[in-house]
């Protein structure tokens, strides 16, 4: 976690799914590769699945406004 916390990026939420042993991370950064470069230092210990995300309710209102 320290690459996180030296980076720009933003740790939202943590949460652990031991019995799989399994991280899930909510980040917020301008980019992946921000999240990737904050990622670095641990990565050796596993892998690691970015997947950009936005906003459901930007969504939603892109989608209804036709916009």
């Amino acid at each position: 976690m320290a690459g996180i916390m030296e980076s720009e990026v933003e740790l939202i939420g943590a949460y652990v799914d031991a019995a799989a042993h399994t991280t899930f991370l909510i980040l917020d950064a301008t980019s992946a590769g921000q999240i990737e470069e904050a990622l670095a230092p641990v990565i050796d210990i596993g892998w690691a699945e970015t997947r950009p995300v936005v906003d459901f309710a930007e969504v939603l209102n892109r989608v209804t406004e036709g916009g």
